[in-house]
């Protein structure tokens, strides 16, 4: 079999892995790629989606530079599933969920993006530091979410660590708990984001499990792709108890936010995502949109 007719079967194995809005026990599970405008999703601000016909391949970009979008203060970009989830279990209690997704960041070290919850679904706040997280307008209703921010540029007003750290952030952009990947008391490094000038492009994969029961939080971090059948760590980067139910509304939005500052380039490339939730449930017994 020829290079281009495996990749034509990988692409048909892939659509039927695909599941949109799956009722399994009252929860909701889906799985990118394919990334493209009939998929539910919803793209906002500097984003756009990527298809490559010839290869089979798709991906979405945030923060790609149209020039209708920078703005001296930087862009907002965001990629959200445009079907709103059903997160609250019995009682008004916060539903498991699990999601894993592969990344790459290409630029300079100049704000980063992050995993988020929200009640509304639109994340185009304040670019920068804030990620386009925080409202324009003190709303408070609009300043709720979760996030797990894989952030660029080390902002001291944040508390932050280095220009390359992971971050769980809760209705604040000061981080509940942070990992340090450039090391422990190691400010300046270029982990996460790479010069496009080199040619080099280096992909991410990170779980995010969050345990309703235990109301914990685990994120995970490695090197390569799920596409390529990376294997999740045996060990978290942070584990760290955080109860949403006050970021939790009856219906809540799911996705990406992603920012850049003073007009500096900072591509980020969602190259495949998969989410899953099960009310009541620990995230253990999700696993099975786990690839290993």
């Amino acid at each position: 079999m020829g290079t281009l007719q495996l990749l034509h079967v990988l692409v048909l194995i892939i659509h039927m892995l695909l599941v949109e809005a799956q009722n399994n026990g009252g929860g909701t599970t889906f799985t990118y790629p394919p990334f493209n405008a009939t998929s539910n999703l919803s793209l906002g601000g500097d984003s756009e989606f990527n298809e490559d016909l010839v290869y089979g391949t798709s991906q979405v970009y945030l923060n790609i530079g149209n020039q209708a979008s920078l703005t001296t203060s930087g862009t907002c970009a965001s990629l959200l599933y445009s079907k709103p989830l059903q997160l609250l279990g019995n009682n008004n209690n916060s539903s498991s969920f699990s999601t894993f997704f592969t990344f790459s960041i290409t630029g300079t070290n100049t704000a980063g993006f992050a995993f988020v919850l929200l009640p509304q679904n639109h994340t185009l706040g304040i670019p920068g530091g804030k990620l386009c997280l925080m409202p324009r307008a003190l709303d408070p209703t609009s300043s709720k979410f979760f996030a797990v921010e894989f952030d660029t540029f080390k902002n001291p007003e944040f508390n932050d660590p280095s220009n390359n750290h992971v971050g769980v952030n809760v209705n604040s952009m000061n981080s509940s708990v942070t990992y340090n990947l450039c090391g422990q008391g190691v400010e300046d490094c270029s982990y996460l984001a790479f010069d496009y000038l080199s040619n080099i492009v280096q992909e991410f994969t990170s779980w995010v499990e969050y345990d309703g029961v235990t109301k914990t939080v685990a994120v995970f971090l490695t090197n390569g792709s799920t596409l390529q059948d990376i294997s999740k760590p045996a060990s978290a980067i942070i584990e760290v108890p955080v109860d949403l139910e006050g970021v939790m509304s009856e219906e809540m939005f799911v996705g990406f936010s992603g920012s850049t500052t003073d007009m500096n380039s900072e591509i980020k490339s969602i190259v495949s995502w998969s989410f899953s939730t099960s009310a009541g449930t620990h995230t253990q017994g999700m696993d099975t949109i786990n690839p290993r």
